[in-house]
């Protein structure tokens, strides 16, 4: 096989120095290449020389066409290639690597397409549903604010009518009581955890450290128990609405994070 490419290159050389001395520069023959054959040695086929000779004619159109490339003598032969163009300047300061967020992600009406999409795409879907259960734990607190005076509201309206009007309500003991019940169904320290909670969850699909499949499902279980000792304590109808939406949203994120590593 080399040798039939240095006969093939040896052939070309000769006919193109032939062809230059031809009124019609761009024809080739296999009367040419017997006579090339004939210095070098060599024999090739009629059915090889018919495969030659479409390559040869390519091959000197090629040529010709450098050589009317107007190039000067003082111009240097290319030995170094630089693909960088003139005047173009890059930065050297190395900067940390930030992934750009994948904008929009929307939850595919079939279930089975999430195990195409990216490691991105997933993220943000839980990062969405992470929102909501912050927009609900909100709302709990907020509700939460105004439990000790509706407390206090109810147990006077309640003893006022035992009373029926026949002894005057002790103020103080009203405090001592209403303390005590807000004692038992406070859920400030739930909240508190819940946050933190959430926090991690957010911190971990923002800086990864490694697998998260396992760490978010862990996280998830918390917020869960969370929220059922919240709705479980607080017997307000909004802060319990809030927490089965902080519970359905917890176990889609499960859902999801078992795509995840």
């Amino acid at each position: 096989m080399r040798q039939i490419h240095i006969a093939f290159f040896a052939v070309f050389l000769l006919l193109v120095s032939a062809a230059f001395s031809q009124t019609e520069t761009n024809r080739f023959s296999r009367d040419g290449i017997n006579e090339a054959e004939k210095l070098i040695g060599l024999e090739f086929s009629e059915s090889k020389m018919d495969m030659m000779l479409p390559g040869l004619r390519e091959q000197l159109r090629d040529f010709q066409a450098m050589r009317k490339f107007a190039l000067s003598n003082s111009v240097p032969p290319a030995i170094l290639f630089n693909p960088i163009p003139v005047g173009m300047k890059f930065e050297r300061e190395r900067k940390k690597f930030r992934m750009s967020r994948p904008g929009k992600v929307r939850l595919p009406d079939d279930l089975n397409e999430l195990a195409f999409y990216s490691i991105a795409q997933l993220a943000e879907l839980i990062a969405q549903r992470l929102r909501v259960i912050g927009d609900a734990a909100r709302r709990v607190e907020e509700d939460a604010r105004g439990l000790p005076d509706g407390y206090a509201r109810r147990i006077k309206e309640r003893v006022a009518l035992l009373l029926d009007g026949g002894r005057v309500l002790d103020d103080s003991r009203l405090a001592q009581e209403v303390a005590l019940l807000a004692g038992r169904v406070d859920i400030t320290e739930e909240l508190v955890r819940m946050k933190g909670y959430l926090a991690e969850a957010e911190n971990t699909l923002a800086r990864p450290q490694g697998p998260i499949g396992k760490t978010l499902d862990f996280i998830l279980q918390e917020m869960n128990r969370e929220a059922n000792t919240i709705s479980s304590k607080a017997e307000a109808l909004p802060i319990c609405q809030a927490a089965i939406v902080i519970k359905a949203e917890v176990e889609k994120i499960r859902e999801q994070v078992q795509n995840l590593e």
